[in-house]
Parts: C-alpha cells; structure tokens; sequence
C-alpha cells in the first residue's frame, strides 16, 4: 500500500474545511475509485461535491488505515455474505414494481382517474 498517498490523504482531511482545496480532493478520490462523475461535478462546482468528497474520503482512509486491501475485503465478503443470506428471508415472488403495479391497478378500476394501462401501438 502506498504510504505517501495514505499521508496525502491524512494532510486534506486535516486541513480546515474552508481552507480544503476540493479539486485536489476530488483527484485523490478519482486515483481511489475512478468515479468521473464526482470529479467532474467538483471541477464545475466544488461547494456542491465537498461533502461528498469529504465523506468518501473518510471511508478510503479509514480502510487504508486499518491495513486493507482489495483481497481482504474480498475475504470478508466472502464469509460475511452466506451467514446474512440465511439472516434476510428471500424475496417472495411477486413482490417487485410489476406486482405492486398490478395489485394497484386492480384495487383501483373503480376510480376514473387510474385507467387502466392501453396496450402499445402497433408500428
């Protein structure tokens, strides 16, 4: 892991938020995540992506700190995604937006307001 990218890190975070140059924040979250829409939106407006920059950086850094890395996580995944699959029951059938929709329509044919859904046009 590279320790001075760790320190750069460490010096942003520590600056005073009114003093935080966002841009460079933004370029050490890209080298992080490769997310171009953060950097872009703090290029064109930094005081609307400064809390999101802020807050992601944490997050990097506290993981750097605490020594992990890609494979690690990987583990934890790993031992962690089997026991809250058998925590969280799975999902009954007919419970996603089309069931939701269908029940909707359903229960409100009576009302003028909600008609019903007409089929697509022919091309």
């Amino acid at each position: 892991m590279d320790k001075e990218f760790t320190e750069s890190l460490k010096r942003w975070l520590e600056t005073p938020r009114e003093e935080r140059d966002v841009r460079e924040g933004a370029e050490l979250l890209l080298r992080i995540n490769g997310n171009r829409h953060i950097y872009n939106l703090a290029m064109n407006r930094p005081e609307a992506a400064h809390d999101h920059v802020e807050y992601d950086l944490k997050k990097f850094l506290q993981i750097r700190l605490d020594g992990h890395t890609v494979e690690s996580i990987r583990e934890m995944e790993r031992e962690l995604l089997p026991k809250v699959r058998t925590l969280i029951p799975p999902a009954r059938r007919g419970d996603g937006k089309r069931a939701l929709r269908r029940r909707h329509r359903r229960r409100n044919t009576h009302r003028p307001e909600c008609p019903q859904r007409t089929p697509p046009r022919p091309r």
